[in-house]
């Protein structure tokens, strides 16, 4: 099972730009991914017949099960077509499977320790792949968006790198790599964020080097192991604005620290302030009667498609709460599994972020159950980060993670990012699985106490 999924983790990360070196759009392999996880279930489900149990706790069955229920009834209340309904399930529940394999398939310690080693590899590979598309592949491109290394985008490639920062800064506090080891690979692993355009470094980084220092339960003097962290911060906060200023500043004619500084540039960024509730009207062939964002020359930011979709929805209560039915979004080439409110995705860029996607999918409904979900991942993984192990280790480095995840839902869209979504839901389940079997190890060690 280990080779198999090392096989997946390789696949995941390089059949989607070896589809954009042949040509290809990039996304055309999601599914292709999809259906190997779709495989992967099928294989789960003849090994859980023979066990007739799976080790994950009741919390997460009665989460998914309601929350099939909460789909269902968003699919009925919006008379979602059959197709449109194929690819909603599709894209919201790719996932699954790799998340419930650790709970079926119990993985040794030393198995988990080669699946984190080859993640580390394929992380590093993207430093020089990012490297060479921006010195030679896009040479003179202004924009950072193509530095995307085997990612699908630059926002994926910065996210991925900077969880996997969390993670080896896990490490370094466990003293399970030394303190020079540490330094040069934060250093290879932050330099594809300086030169891709990924404004939400500033922000993703330093809860990726405070979180697990926050939460760390380790022996030794915490002083010692906060202060050459703290340097190293700065030190990569000089090297993201010098790099961003080396290659984007002739795009934005001004220097990296002013664009950030100024309040006016970032507000824009994110919130374009012409949205008020008489702009905007319910259709499914949707028209702006106010002030149209192509008059701006622009997308709808992202806190725009989030507010629209409040303001929009709120006109009728059920559709606030389960929104417009998974895959309604959905603009395809082909009819039948296009979705009646695909329009939106452009008009509205309703697919830019994480939240705004689950709002208008999924209304309110589903952003609480994808809110409780990551509640129960970063439980887990502070029960389990004081383990002396490679768990503990993985868990003291989760809970950054999964804040990271958490913060990214109004920044951009993880959805359709099948590198940090596949990842994000092995980890994660394995955390679970390992936590509840933690849990019944405990339970049964306090029976036969009190039997004996």
């Amino acid at each position: 099972m280990n080779r198999l999924l090392y096989i997946f983790f390789i696949i995941l990360f390089f059949l989607g730009y070896i589809f954009g070196v042949l040509g290809l759009p990039r996304s055309a392999a999601t599914p292709v991914i999809a259906m190997l996880s779709g495989g992967i279930f099928a294989l789960l489900a003849l090994i859980a017949a023979g066990r007739h149990m799976i080790d994950i706790a009741p919390k997460y069955i009665l989460l998914f099960f309601v929350l099939a229920l909460f789909i269902f009834a968003g699919v009925i209340i919006n008379s979602v077509s059959p197709g449109t309904v194929f690819w909603g399930l599709l894209e919201y529940l790719k996932y699954l499977p790799i998340f419930l394999l650790p709970a079926v398939y119990e993985f040794s310690e030393s198995d988990l320790k080669n699946q984190l080693k080859l993640i580390f590899v394929l992380a590093l590979i993207q430093t020089p792949l990012a490297l060479f598309q921006r010195l030679f592949q896009f040479k003179g491109v202004l924009s950072g968006d193509v530095i995307s290394g085997t990612l699908i985008i630059s926002s994926a490639l910065s996210i991925f790198m900077i969880c996997v920062i969390a993670i080896v800064l896990a490490y370094y506090l466990r003293n399970q790599i030394k303190q020079k080891s540490f330094f040069i690979l934060l250093f290879i692993l932050f330099m594809p964020t300086t030169i891709n355009e990924t404004k939400g470094t500033l922000i993703l980084l330093p809860i990726a080097l405070m979180l697990p220092i926050l939460f760390y339960q380790g022996a030794g003097s915490w002083l010692r192991k906060f202060m050459p962290i703290f340097l190293s911060a700065t030190l990569l906060g000089g090297l993201f604005f010098s790099m961003y200023d080396l290659f984007l500043q002739e795009r934005f004619e001004t220097g990296s620290f002013d664009i950030v500084t100024d309040k006016n540039r970032m507000m824009h960024y994110l919130f374009s302030g012409e949205v008020t509730g008489d702009d905007f009207e319910f259709d499914s062939n949707p028209s702006i009667t106010g002030k149209a964002y192509n008059e701006l020359e622009r997308d709808a930011p992202r806190l725009d498609s989030i507010l629209i979709s409040l303001i929009l929805l709120s006109d009728e209560p059920t559709k606030l709460v389960t929104g417009l039915g998974i895959g309604n979004l959905n603009d395809s080439r082909l009819s039948v599994l296009s979705g009646e409110y695909s329009a939106f995705t452009d008009v509205y860029n309703a697919k830019i972020t994480t939240l705004g996607q689950l709002l208008w999918e999924t209304g309110i409904g589903g952003v609480i159950f994808s809110l409780i979900f990551l509640y129960m991942v970063f439980s887990d993984a502070c029960y389990l980060r004081a383990k002396e192990n490679t768990v503990g280790t993985l868990a003291l480095g989760w809970v950054a993670v999964v804040a990271i995840i958490f913060i990214s839902f109004p920044y951009k869209n993880l959805i359709g990012m099948n590198v940090i979504g596949y990842l994000f839901s092995y980890f994660s389940g394995y955390l679970a699985a390992a936590r509840y079997r933690a849990s019944i190890s405990v339970e049964n060690h306090q029976i036969k106490q009190n039997i004996s």
